[in-house]
């Protein structure tokens, strides 16, 4: 099994380190780390709690993994850890939090790109290909689909959620669910249209996009029927738009209700 541990890092003897393994100087790695195939930690770097990486993933320096919430009201309890997935990586500075439920650890997808200081808290849940730009926060319970592009600086509030392809503006303050396919911005963020240029890179048909756009305007812009209902009566339109239908029920399963014009 080929494993290239520095002579300066400190990996206890329990933990499970899979074979093409490189973990550089200084690192910490506790006894209930799992690191996965071809993991490459650089210098410097803190592994702890009951954390798992996925194979092919690269953590940068002085990033902290599975350390416990920095919630006060759970300061006392155990983290239950981290699971990530394969193929990330995990620029300076990023801190992840352990969640303190054993049933439903902190998870990172795969393919994600998360850039300096990022900051993921307990209990979050990141799906796949997602991007978080310098300094993008999410606070605790945080649900985030695939495909999600953040802004530096953003900051997204405890328990919301953000639907597939969406946009996250830079510096956005996010106090309300995100829907998928579109583009957020300011202070309370507000919804701003499609993220067009996210949809075209994802290899999303001009007609699928103009049906969204349709679909959007019908939701949020016409003043017929009440919001629910305009939210129905696009879901019944569409009935074979799988994208609209998806959008439809993000909109109507919203528990904090979600950004508007």
């Amino acid at each position: 099994m080929s494993k290239n541990i520095h002579p300066t890092a400190v990996v206890d003897p329990k933990a499970k380190i899979s074979e093409g393994v490189l973990i550089e100087p200084y690192c910490i790695i506790g006894p209930d780390v799992t690191l996965k195939k071809d993991v490459h930690l650089h210098s410097h770097v803190v592994v702890t709690g009951q954390t798992t990486i996925g194979e092919n993933t690269e953590v940068f320096p002085f990033v902290t993994i599975g350390e416990k919430s920095q919630s006060i009201l759970q300061e006392n309890v155990k983290t239950a850890g981290v699971i990530i997935g394969k193929n990330n990586v995990f620029r300076e500075f990023v801190t992840i939090n352990g969640s303190p439920d054993k049933n439903h650890p902190t998870q990172i997808g795969n393919g994600g790109h998360f850039l300096l200081g990022c900051h993921i808290a307990h209990d979050c849940v990141v799906g796949n290909n997602v991007v978080m730009s310098n300094n993008a926060t999410l606070g605790g319970h945080v649900i985030i689909e695939d495909h999600v592009t953040f802004g530096g600086f953003s900051g997204i509030h405890q328990f919301c959620k953000v639907g597939a392809y969406a946009m996250i503006g830079a510096m956005a303050k996010v106090v309300q669910d995100v829907i998928p396919y579109s583009i957020v911005d300011g202070q309370p963020a507000t919804l701003r249209g499609l993220n067009i240029i996210g949809l075209n890179r994802n290899n999303f048909s001009k007609e699928k996009i103009h049906e969204l756009r349709d679909a959007l305007k019908i939701i949020f812009k016409s003043k017929e029927r009440l919001f629910e209902e305009r939210v129905k009566a696009v879901q019944k339109e569409f009935k074979d738009h799988k994208e609209i239908q998806k959008l439809a029920d993000f909109i109507l399963t919203s528990e904090r209700g979600v950004c508007q014009f």
